[in-house]
This record gives C-alpha cells, structure tokens and sequence, in this order.
C-alpha cells in the first residue's frame, strides 16, 4: 500500500475537520473583485442617509458584498480622499452623493472601470447612473400649499447652493410663488450649510430683515436648526409661523405640532441605486457608463399640524 506523507495526512484531517471552504481573498482573487463597495454620502447622521446605506447594505447581502460607508460633511477635499482611498482599496463601485467637485476624480474612477451611481443629487459633467426624486414638483407642490393657507412671505433657507437639489428646490419655490402670482423677494432666500447650526444661522438672519409668516426649509437638518431659532423665540409653529420642510425624520412626529413634511423614499432609493450598480459591476466593462440611467423617484407630501 503507497504510504502517505504524515504531513499531508495531517492536513487532509484538518481539513475535513474544519470543512475547509475557500477564504474570502482567494475568492476575490480568482474573480479579480474585491467583493466591496462604498455608499460616500455627505452625513450619515441624517436620518435620510442612514436609511439609504440600508438599502444598499440590504441589497450587497444578497450578493455577498460589503459595504464601505463614508460621511464627507460636504467638503470636496474630504469627498477626494475617500475616492483615492476607494480606488486603492479596489472596491469595485461607488454610490455617492457628490458635492460640487470632484468631476474629474470621478470621471477617472469610472474610466478605470469603476462603475459609480449618484443619489439624491447629480453632477454637471460626469456621466453615470443616477437615483433622485422630483426635487421641482415637490417643492412646488409643498410651497404652493403654504400659500393656499394664506401664507405670502415664505422663507427659504437651505444648504449650498451649488448642488443640485437645492438648486431644484429652490426652482420649485420660485414657480410657486410664480403660480400664485407673487414677487420674489431676495430677503427671504438663504443659503448656508446642511447643518443644524446652519439652519439656526439662516433662520435667525431671515427673521431679522424680513416679515416671514412661513419657512420652507430643504432638509431636515437645516429644518431642525430653523426650529431651534423659532422655540427659543416663542414663536408658535403653525399659528404665527407655517413650516415644512424636505425629509421626514423619526422626530417630526414627536413635536406639538407635528411637522407637515415632503418625504422621500430614502429606503428606496438606496436599493435603486444598488440595484443599478450591481448591474454594471456584474457586466465587468471597463470605460465610461454606456446609456448612464436615470431614475427619478416620486417624493411624497404629509399633511401635518405646522402650516
């Protein structure tokens, strides 16, 4: 009988022993994939974030991928770190929420065959997959029902002005206002930050130049500080002063009153966007995003108690 080295027997026991399956590495290598992806999003604590990293994270599972999950505060130098990071890491897509930079890094991922999908907001210059919501319709549909509550000087404070969300949103003031046949007045736009000290800054600013009987704010953060500023006033929400604002956090429903909302499905649009990028990730092309798609998702609108 060939006798068997007492090496191999050993290792042939351990093996069956431990039900040797192929470690995660050698897989990656033989598909040449890194079984990673990023989600880059510009603040995760935001409830609307939070809820789409969900949506990707539930639907990478189902393709045995992980997921890299990114906070960039909106700052474009941030935002390019994590994309050189990215690239070394050879995560094999990226979903981002870009800021207004960065075209050519990301025109550089995707041409090295890194397929890349946007959320919530796009990028002048950069061809890719894209998931948004109707940021015009909505905001027209929310600012014109302000008015029909007999609300005419509606303040508008948001976030930068340079993406393209609050861009829309802020054309959907307009053409409210428009609808209903009312001037625009410069005193009642502000722009700042999408953060609650923003909100609170441009809230405070808006009210002691104009007379504001509504405020339209484009976030929940920028809405959370505009809050913030109208409680420490004694202002009452939905008697003195209407509010709505973009997205609808766990908290909106525990205030008196409860806030009246336009709502995305964020959910939703974590597992669109996913879904778009595993489809170009199991294609394996390299180059540029051919026929880039865009889906547009409905936002929702909630009547509540604040206007």
């Amino acid at each position: 009988m060939k006798k068997l080295n007492i090496f191999a027997v050993a290792e042939l026991a351990i093996l069956d022993k431990t039900n040797f399956r192929i470690n995660a590495i050698a897989k990656q290598l033989r598909k040449k994939k890194s079984l990673n992806v990023a989600v880059i999003v510009s603040n995760i604590m935001k409830d609307f974030y939070s809820n789409v990293a969900k949506g990707v994270e539930d639907v990478a599972k189902t393709h045995n991928y992980s997921v890299f999950i990114c906070s960039s505060g909106d700052d474009p130098l941030r935002e390019r770190e994590y994309l050189i990071a990215l690239q070394e890491k050879r995560v094999d897509g990226i979903i981002i929420t870009p800021t207004d930079k960065n075209v050519d890094t990301i025109n550089q991922l995707i041409s090295f065959g890194i397929p890349v999908c946007f959320i919530n907001r796009t990028l002048k210059g950069v061809d890719c997959d894209r998931v948004i919501v109707n940021n015009e319709e909505a905001s027209i549909k929310a600012v014109s029902y302000l008015i029909e509550k007999k609300r005419r000087k509606i303040g508008f404070i948001s976030g930068a002005r340079g993406n393209s969300a609050a861009r829309l949103r802020y054309k959907g003031y307009l053409l409210a206002l428009k609808k209903y046949g009312i001037e625009e007045d410069p005193d009642l736009v502000h722009f700042g930050a999408s953060s609650i000290e923003s909100g609170f800054e441009l809230t405070q600013k808006l009210f002691s130049i104009a007379r504001v009987d509504a405020v339209f704010a484009t976030n929940e953060h920028v809405g959370a500080g505009a809050l913030q500023y109208l409680y420490s006033r004694g202002v009452r929400i939905g008697r003195d002063v209407g509010f709505i604002m973009w997205d609808d956090p766990f908290w909106a429903t525990l205030l008196t009153p409860k806030l009246t909302v336009v709502s995305q499905p964020v959910f939703k649009i974590g597992t669109t966007a996913a879904e778009l990028l595993f489809r170009r990730i199991d294609r394996g092309k390299s180059g540029p995003a051919e026929n880039p798609v865009k889906v547009v998702l409905e936002a929702g609108f909630i009547k509540r108690e604040s206007v």
